[in-house]
């Protein structure tokens, strides 16, 4: 008989990136195995991805950035959001032939991360299927923002 249960399916992903640049990142989705047909439907869904100095960290506590727009998780955590922001936008891919929209996009304006000060943080991304009423984590880990040397004047 087994003896541990793991219900964690969220994948462990380091993310850094630069203050000061952009933050763009766009991840497909799929059931099984990556391949036609296979594509995980995202119509409808909710994700909430959040930047935080600690993982303990609870409430508006530690929120160092969290996404926002009307594809979002609502959470207390967001109200007020903090000075740093991530768009969701949910979408097809172009090898998609079904038109199923199976590709989420995380971004962040260069504005906005020029406002997160350089150092170690940690996120998660969850969502929250609509169809079957599941909410889970989807990625974790730490995520590091390198001081930028040049900063350009838009």
């Amino acid at each position: 008989m087994a003896r541990r249960l793991d219900l964690d399916i969220s994948e462990k992903v380091a993310i850094t990136t630069r203050r000061g640049d952009t933050f763009d990142v766009t991840l497909t989705f799929y059931i099984g195995e990556e391949a036609a047909g296979n594509e995980d439907d995202l119509d409808g869904d909710e994700f909430l991805m959040e930047v935080r100095d600690k993982a303990s960290s609870d409430g508006n506590e530690g929120l160092i950035m969290s996404s926002f727009g009307s594809n979002v998780i609502t959470t207390s955590a967001t109200v007020p959001p903090p000075a740093s922001k991530f768009s969701i936008e949910i979408s097809g891919s172009g090898s998609n032939d079904a038109g199923i929209n199976n590709q989420l996009t995380i971004r962040c304006t260069a504005a906005e991360m020029e406002l997160v000060a350089s150092g170690r943080y940690v996120y998660d991304l969850q969502r929250y299927n609509t169809s079957s009423e599941e909410q889970k984590t989807i990625l974790r880990g730490p995520f590091r923002v390198v001081e930028d040397v040049a900063e350009a004047d838009n």
